[in-house]
């Protein structure tokens, strides 16, 4: 079986290195993580769109595949961007964070205007919107569960 790769732009590796460093920050300055589990989450922050390059239609899921063929634990890759995940654990909630407040060519932004932004790219009754906004819910009402601060989002 022969697979077209699609390359990844730079904007979207803008992206995801920032996204890499957001997650390294909020899991050491909101959660409170140590040293190690912070790179662990740095490097999921990185990886997380990897996917992109194999299905862009399914970057989390062809992403977390191809992750989990190397051995990683790949939940918060293969997960992200899922709403209705049974299970958000802190990794999955720290690359969703990481993930929405951060802009799609790397620079930080609010939720809030990252949401705007999905809405001026896909239209404000696009599906990847009404995820977006789901998805946003999913955070808050984690972080707020978990006896964490919003307001940096």
């Amino acid at each position: 079986m022969t697979t077209t790769l699609t390359p990844l732009t730079p904007n979207r590796l803008a992206h995801m290195n920032a996204t890499a460093n957001r997650a390294y920050e909020i899991a050491t300055t909101i959660f409170g993580k140590t040293e190690d589990q912070a790179r662990q989450l740095y490097i999921l922050g990185l990886l997380h769109d990897v996917g992109y390059a194999f299905d862009p239609a399914d970057h989390a899921h062809a992403g977390g595949r191809v992750l989990a063929d190397l051995g990683f634990t790949t939940d918060a890759v293969y997960d992200h961007g899922d709403p209705n995940v049974g299970v958000m654990d802190d990794e999955l909630l720290i690359v969703n964070a990481a993930d929405m407040t951060t802009s799609p060519t790397g620079a930080p932004m609010r939720m809030e205007d990252r949401l705007r932004d999905i809405g001026e790219r896909y239209g404000a009754d696009s599906p990847h919107l009404a995820c977006a906004r789901a998805v946003a819910d999913r955070i808050k009402h984690e972080l707020v569960k978990r006896g964490l601060p919003t307001s940096w989002l």
